[in-house]
């Protein structure tokens, strides 16, 4: 990051309160960022783009194992799990009741709060939330070779 002509260095958790966000941004874009150290020995300024940005544990904080929010399915993998984006923006860990179908990129969700989200030492928020149904309906996917079979 380039900050007045200076270069200074940002962490990548620094981007976003979200770990997995991807960094999208363009050569010559501006961008908030704030100063959160300067390392004269190394002679580094680290810099944070998340710190500029509202907090999504504040809301998040209020709320109690059992409390309903929406969210939406950000990821689903065979060895990590289902993950869905908070209405916070947040990106948490997620479960869903047994009756529900898979779910698929891009569904919405309601969820429970399943454990009780929280700031780690080191500054991430962690917690899980319970799939328990789709507001919407369940999507259902496109299968592009279905005309090959009928």
């Amino acid at each position: 990051v380039n900050v007045e002509g200076q270069d200074c260095f940002m962490p990548r958790i620094e981007w976003s309160w979200n770990e997995r966000d991807a960094i999208n941004i363009s050569e010559g874009e501006t961008i908030d960022v704030k100063i959160i150290r300067i390392d004269h020995e190394k002679e580094r300024i680290f810099v944070s783009r998340r710190q500029t940005l509202p907090d999504p544990y504040k809301f998040l904080e209020r709320l109690d194992v059992g409390d309903s929010i929406a969210g939406k399915v950000s990821r689903v993998d065979p060895k990590h799990g289902i993950f869905v984006t908070l209405e916070s923006g947040l990106d948490v860990k997620a479960s869903k009741v047994k009756a529900l179908e898979e779910p698929v990129i891009g569904d919405m969700v309601n969820c429970r709060i399943g454990q009780k989200i929280v700031r780690t030492d080191d500054g991430r928020i962690k917690g899980r939330v319970v799939i328990v149904k789709y507001p919407n309906g369940k999507r259902k996917v496109k299968d592009l070779g279905q005309f090959l079979f009928e």
